[in-house]
């Protein structure tokens, strides 16, 4: 739920011996919608040694890569997104992978991922090259958080990053139990994509969303719930969503703001996601099976009108995670389930 609430002889000396790569882009989005073409016929992409960056002074061949594959796809059995680079000289395939959030253009992270060399983990060990080229069948497998839309960018001879290399996108199919886009335009009723828990608000403030539309609430008991929602026991669940304030927030607020809560009437068993009065800070109060704990955000002063991508994973152990716009945050270690028969 959503509440508003750098002698210059020598240095040329040097520029003009040592080569530099020359940088590229690899862009599959643009193959697809511009082109309309499959990516296959983009054609391949060559990275050669340069001087001083030009790109018409051109030297040895480095690399070259050629995308096979690039699903977008997100299923229960993960995602995945392949590549072929072949290798021209001894070296590595690339230096790091970063994963950009496609919504708000912010470095992020996802669940965990592996990157496979011909069928085996690689750990970013030099691997062998040849003048005639040495073909790498490259993978990348992993895990999206519900809601998350990332590019995967991987950088090569340390210097450039081949973006938009492969896009993924989560899928409601992931073990979603509900999953709400808040794209209504009118009415009380809020539809859960997973047909499994329609909620029914009592605001009709139906709002520009950062996706498409939103819902909006005042500070006067609007919400919208779903009785039954998480009435029953579970040791793994996550929690993602957007939000902003139409306000800043900080250690001056006074009442605590409820972004999403569920709760017994003793409050023995309880998850709730709030931003705390006092501290300024996105909190999570978790309590399950007779132990609790609070996780606490880094940010101290909601902006107004910015948005916050909040996630937390419960998985009853040692991993019960806040992230906060794709940054770890805060952890604690809590054993047992997450109670909610009873919540309310």
């Amino acid at each position: 739920m959503l509440n508003q609430k750098s002698i210059i002889c020598f240095a040329l000396f040097l520029f003009l011996i040592l080569p530099m790569v020359s940088s590229f882009e690899f862009d599959n989005i643009k193959a697809d919608l511009i082109t309309n073409k499959d990516t296959s016929e983009y054609g391949k992409i060559e990275i050669r040694n340069s001087v001083l960056g030009f790109e018409w002074w051109q030297l040895d061949k480095v690399m070259s890569l050629e995308l096979k594959e690039n699903t977008y796809i997100c299923s229960e059995t993960g995602c995945l997104a392949n590549t072929e680079i072949i290798m021209y000289e001894d070296g590595k395939l690339f230096d790091s992978i970063r994963f950009i959030d496609l919504y708000t253009g912010r470095e992020t992270n996802i669940k965990g991922y592996k990157v496979y060399v011909n069928g085996r983990i690689y750990n970013y060990e030099k691997l062998k090259g040849d003048s005639q080229g040495i073909k790498y069948d490259v993978e990348l497998k992993g895990e999206v958080y519900p809601f998350q839309k990332v590019d995967w960018q991987v950088r090569s001879a340390g210097t450039e990053w081949i973006e938009d290399w492969a896009v993924w996108t989560s899928a409601l199919t992931n073990g979603t139990i509900g999953a709400w886009t808040l794209d209504e335009t009118s009415g009380i009723n809020v539809e859960d994509s997973t047909g499994n828990f329609d909620l029914t608000t009592n605001s009709s403030n139906w709002t520009t969303g950062l996706i498409n539309n939103g819902l909006a609430f005042n500070e006067t008991g609007y919400r919208a719930w779903n009785d039954t929602f998480l009435d029953k026991n579970m040791t793994d669940i996550s929690f993602s969503f957007w939000f902003k304030v139409p306000r800043d927030f900080n250690s001056t607020a006074s009442v605590d703001m409820d972004l999403l809560a569920k709760t017994d009437k003793f409050n023995t068993n309880h998850v709730r996601i709030y931003l705390e009065s006092g501290s300024g800070k996105i909190t999570i109060s978790l309590a399950g099976e007779g132990q609790g704990n609070n996780l606490l955000s880094n940010y101290t002063n909601l902006v107004a009108g910015t948005w916050y991508h909040v996630v937390l994973v419960w998985d009853g152990g040692s991993n019960n995670t806040l992230y906060v716009n794709g940054e770890f945050n805060d952890t604690f270690t809590n054993t047992g389930r997450l109670n909610t028969t009873t919540l309310d």
